[in-house]
């Protein structure tokens, strides 16, 4: 639901910080312009999709380690292998 809600962040609002919150109200009351507004919800939307790259990640990673095989790929020139 959070990717879902940064991918609509010119319609929606994500927040995955609560210091993220007081801005938020001060956008919601009016007292920001609409520029402001959009500004916000871009960064929140930023926020967003970096909170579940993290999660995405962690959750892979810890995937990985539970099957015992060893992973390898090219980094450039570079192989670089991880068991």
């Amino acid at each position: 639901m959070i990717r879902a809600a940064a991918k609509n962040h010119e319609h929606v609002a994500v927040v995955v910080d609560p210091a993220d919150y007081p801005a938020l109200v001060e956008v919601l009351s009016g007292k920001q312009a609409p520029e402001e507004a959009a500004r916000l919800r871009r960064r929140l939307a930023w926020k967003a999709f970096q909170h579940t790259a993290t999660y995405d990640s962690t959750v892979a990673e810890w995937l990985w380690t539970q099957t015992g095989q060893t992973f390898c790929r090219r980094a450039s020139m570079l192989r670089v292998c991880v068991s």
